[in-house]
């Protein structure tokens, strides 16, 4: 980008009176990018004669390292990711995952078996489908954070534990029925009628996850580290701060529920 200089003296157009400046995100290692006009021209006519490189060596703006909007030298402005390490958490993180499915897999083909048919192979895969959602959370933000990752971290990390926490409560839910009611006849809960109570519950998720999205996206901030290194991270605001205390709320009464339902179970079958 060159800016004519007129001379104070001087009313028309006088020939080398310019300064060159390196655009944003370039930088040049003589002047501090800034070139005057006339050394310009006669570089350019040394290169066209192949008089002198003065053109390419020393009038040249170079790009900047990534993440740099201005720059002086070469000097990086991101933080370097450490690769051995991300890539351990994303090794775990997929063998969780096929795991999961392999119990899935295994649990479905001996889904007759008494053990598996007396806790619900439908829930049981429910549970483990939600899990595999979760281990899923760390192979979104690979290998670079961006808004898309930043979406795909928050919807994994949070239906995931929807779905999981849900079927057990429901699990859980048809044991404490069970055993409270005092009648001569049997109560049977089945798996349909406790999906019925668990898609209202999924589907409070979901709107709430939709309307996160669309209403305030989130997104990856850059943020400067002790080294003046930026790096990125996915913002976090009320959106999830609301979420967690839900989910810890919720936990807590998910607990307590636990802690009471055993007790009572207990009291019957001893009594």
């Amino acid at each position: 980008m060159c800016v004519y200089r007129p001379a104070s003296n001087v009313q028309s157009w006088t020939r080398g009176r310019y300064q060159c400046l390196c655009r944003k995100g370039y930088y040049s290692k003589n002047d501090d990018g800034v070139f005057n006009g006339s050394l310009i021209e006669v570089a350019w006519l040394e290169q066209k004669e192949n008089i002198s490189n003065a053109w390419d060596e020393l009038f040249t703006c170079k790009r900047c390292a990534p993440g740099c909007d201005v720059c002086r030298d070469e000097a990086p402005c991101l933080a370097e990711y450490k690769w051995p390490f991300r890539l351990t958490l994303l090794s775990i993180s997929v063998f969780c995952v096929m795991c999961t499915v392999a119990l899935n897999v295994y649990m479905f083909k001996h889904r007759k078996l008494k053990v598996f048919k007396v806790a619900s192979p439908i829930f049981l895969s429910i549970t483990l489908f939600g899990c595999a959602t979760m281990y899923l959370e760390m192979a979104a933000i690979f290998p670079i954070l961006d808004q898309y990752s930043c979406i795909a971290t928050k919807w994994s990390r949070h239906l995931g534990f929807c779905i999981t926490y849900t079927a057990l409560l429901m699990k859980t839910w048809r044991v404490s029925l069970t055993y409270r009611v005092k009648s001569a006849h049997k109560v049977k809960l089945t798996d349909k009628q406790l999906l019925q109570w668990m898609v209202p519950i999924l589907l409070i998720m979901l709107i709430y996850l939709g309307t996160w999205t669309f209403s305030d996206t989130p997104n990856a901030e850059e943020i400067v580290d002790n080294q003046g290194l930026k790096f990125k991270q996915c913002v976090y605001n009320w959106w999830d701060h609301s979420l967690a205390i839900g989910i810890l709320g919720l936990t807590f009464i998910f607990f307590v529920f636990e802690r009471l339902q055993c007790g009572t179970t207990q009291r019957i079958c001893t009594g």
